[in-house]
């Protein structure tokens, strides 16, 4: 849908509290998976703005925006494991 949109510009809330090990969030985003996010993103628009919003634990946060920045300066994003869909999210899904 947003290839076919076509932004011009991507505007980025970058909560970060998601990452697997935040207390707050209770998710379990990787840091690397973070980078592979803003790989996507780039394949839609390479214009892309991205403002810190939230993570609630500093060391954590700081190597999601590493991973982040790292990719916008096209780097690489590194591998991420796969993700497999707990069945409360499959279930939310349908």
């Amino acid at each position: 849908m947003a290839l076919e949109y076509g932004p011009e510009l991507i505007l980025v809330a970058a909560g970060f509290d998601a990452t697997r090990g935040d207390k707050m969030g209770i998710m379990r985003v990787s840091t690397a998976g973070y980078g592979y996010f803003t790989q996507l993103l780039k394949l839609i628009n390479k214009r892309i703005v991205m403002s810190l919003e939230g993570g609630y634990n500093a060391k954590l946060t700081a190597m999601c925006v590493e991973k982040c920045v790292s990719v916008l300066l096209g780097q690489q994003p590194a591998a991420t494991t796969p993700w497999i869909p707990s069945p409360q999210c499959l279930e939310t899904i349908k």
